[in-house]
């Protein structure tokens, strides 16, 4: 089987909390959970949806309900 090497430049903290987590979750180090989550990626069997939701200021929120009252 042919390998290729991933390179990921993060934050050392951020590295090592889901170092320790993988490792609570039963993964036998960090490597072997990316290569789980980029085979069920890469098998279409995980997606991502990412919600943005937007808080509005008080100000903003009152001229959008008028905006939409006068429609």
């Amino acid at each position: 089987m042919s390998r290729t090497v991933l390179q990921i430049p993060i934050n050392h903290a951020l590295r090592k909390d889901a170092e320790k987590e993988a490792l609570k979750q039963g993964f036998s180090s960090l490597q072997d959970a990316v290569r789980f989550i980029l085979t069920k990626l890469a098998k279409g069997v995980l997606s991502f949806e990412i919600d943005e939701s937007v808080q509005l200021s008080s100000k903003a929120e009152k001229r959008y309900n008028k905006m939409v009252d006068d429609i």
